[in-house]
């Protein structure tokens, strides 16, 4: 599937394939650091606590990795290229965007924008109505791109440490 309002922000139109078992793998290991550095952020625990914390839960979410039913897991290409990843889960309360990461160099150039239409489109030819996510609140980059693509606020998560 390709992305075809091309706005010359990118060299080639953006598309996307099922992840492979073996991009799988490095996904992992990539998106549990990354998840621990939110926790360490977010949710005040330390490096080594939100390391263990963030395999955990994510472990609790893929029990059987890629063939864990009602997830999937896609790259996004930029012609051969790698450009970021997401995650989409669908059940009985919708599809939920787990994740979306544009790697760093392809950011600012519309990649994000493309890799959510594309998530859109992918949901729409398997039924779906709306799409959920979460995002954290200092993620203005992300919190901008929702909201610049017709998403809106439909809850608050808010935290006191003492």
């Amino acid at each position: 599937m390709e992305y075809s309002e091309h706005t010359g922000a990118f060299d080639s139109p953006i598309s996307i394939r099922p992840m492979g078992v073996g991009e799988f793998a490095l996904w992992r290991e990539r998106f549990v650091r990354d998840w621990s550095d939110d926790l360490t952020r977010v949710e005040d625990l330390a490096p080594d606590e939100a390391q263990r914390e963030a395999a955990r839960r994510l472990q609790g979410d893929l029990p059987d990795g890629m063939a864990t039913l009602g997830h999937h897991l896609f790259v996004l290409l930029e012609g051969d290229a790698i450009v970021g990843d997401f995650w989409f889960s669908i059940s009985a309360g919708g599809a939920f965007l787990e994740d979306i990461t544009i790697v760093p160099n392809a950011r600012g150039r519309g990649v994000g924008k493309a890799a959510l239409a594309l998530v859109e489109i992918e949901l729409r030819r398997r039924g779906q109505r709306h799409l959920d996510l979460h995002v954290y609140a200092d993620n203005t980059p992300a919190i901008a791109l929702y909201r610049g693509n017709g998403y809106r606020t439909t809850g608050l998560k808010m935290r006191k440490v003492f």
